[in-house]
C-alpha cells in the first residue's frame, strides 16, 4: 500500500474506532444503560461465550483446518474482538432490545482491553511477537479513550447529546466497509488465496455457530435471543484490523485474514437481521414487534 492508500486507510480506522467508542459514550444514560445489566445470569453466559468460547472456537478451527501462521494470527485477532457496534444496528433491523444490545457492547467493548492482551499471549502462534505494551496502548487509545470521552461529554452537556450517536453509529459502520473494500483491493491475491487455506472455513462456521450460540443462551429472555446471537456474531472488525494493522503491518496475509472474517461477520448475521426484520413484518402486518 503506497503511502497515500496508508494514510487513508490508518485515518479511516482511527476515525472510525473514535466514532465508535465516542457514540457509545454518549448513548449510555447511567439508569438505561444499567437496567439490561442486572440480568446478571444472561450477561454472565454472554461474557463467557463472547469472550471465552468463540476465542477458543477460532483457536481450534484454525489447528483443524491446519491454517497456516499468518492467516491464523488475523482470524485469531477477529477472534478475540468481541462486540462490534454493527450488532446494535443488526439488533434494531431485527425488531430486538437496541438498548440491551448497546449495554451489551459497551461492556464487551471495555472487557476488550482487559482479555486481549491474555488472548494473544495464549492463542497466537509459537514464535510470533507482539509487543505487549503496543497492544495495551492500541488498546486504551482506541477503545477506552472514545468511550470514556463520550460518557464524559453527555455527563458534562446532557442526555441531548444522544441524538448524535447514531449518526456517529452510521459513520462508524460506513468507514468500516470502506477500509475492507480498501483492503480487499490491496490485498485481492491474499484473500483469495485464504479462500483455499481455510480461512472461510473458520470464519464461515464461527459465525454461524455464534448465532446459534448466542441465539440458544438468549432463548429463555423475551426479547434477548436476537439481540445474543448477532452481538455475538459480529466481532470488533475495526479494532481487530487496528491490531493487525499496528503489530503486523508487513503481513498482508493476516491483514486479509481479517478482512475475510469480516466480511463473513459482517454480511452473514446483517442478513439474518434482515430476513428476520422481513419475516416479522409479514407475521404481524408489518408492524416492529419485540422478539418473543
Amino acid at each position: 500500500m503506497d503511502r497515500i492508500a496508508g494514510d487513508l486507510y490508518n485515518g479511516a480506522l482511527f476515525a472510525a474506532l473514535w466514532m465508535t467508542g465516542v457514540g457509545l459514550g454518549l448513548s449510555s444514560d447511567v439508569g438505561e444503560f444499567l437496567s439490561p445489566l442486572r440480568n446478571f445470569r444472561l450477561l454472565a453466559k454472554l461474557i463467557v461465550l463472547d469472550v471465552v468460547a468463540i476465542p477458543l472456537l477460532v483457536w481450534a478451527l484454525t489447528h483443524l483446518f491446519n491454517v497456516q501462521r499468518d492467516p491464523a494470527i488475523g482470524l485469531l485477532l477477529v477472534g478475540v474482538a468481541s462486540a462490534g457496534p454493527l450488532g446494535i444496528t443488526a439488533s434494531r433491523i431485527a425488531g430486538g432490545d437496541a438498548r440491551a444490545a448497546l449495554s451489551f457492547v459497551v461492556v464487551l467493548e471495555a472487557a476488550n482491553a482487559a482479555a486481549i492482551p491474555v488472548w494473544v499471549a495464549l492463542l497466537l502462534p509459537a514464535g510470533v511477537v507482539l509487543s505487549l505494551g503496543q497492544l495495551i496502548v492500541t488498546l486504551v487509545a482506541l477503545v477506552l479513550a472514545p468511550l470514556l470521552i463520550g460518557i464524559a461529554i453527555r455527563m458534562w452537556r446532557g442526555p441531548g447529546v444522544q441524538r448524535w450517536s447514531t449518526p456517529l453509529a452510521t459513520a462508524s459502520n460506513l468507514l468500516v466497509l470502506f477500509i475492507i473494500v480498501l483492503v480487499l483491493i490491496r490485498y485481492s491475491d491474499d484473500v483469495a488465496d485464504s479462500a483455499g487455506r481455510g480461512v472461510v472455513a473458520v470464519a464461515a462456521i464461527t459465525v454461524v455457530a455464534a448465532l446459534g450460540a448466542g441465539w440458544t443462551i438468549g432463548a429463555p429472555y423475551p426479547g434477548l435471543r436476537v439481540v445474543v446471537a448477532l452481538v455475538t456474531a459480529i466481532r470488533a472488525n475495526g479494532l481487530a484490523l487496528a491490531i493487525a494493522q499496528a503489530s503486523f503491518p508487513s503481513r498482508p496475509a493476516t491483514q486479509a485474514a481479517v478482512v475475510t472474517f469480516g466480511v463473513f461477520s459482517i454480511v452473514v448475521p446483517t442478513v439474518v437481521a434482515l430476513g428476520i426484520a422481513g419475516w416479522r413484518g409479514r407475521l404481524f402486518n408489518g408492524s416492529a414487534q419485540p422478539d418473543r
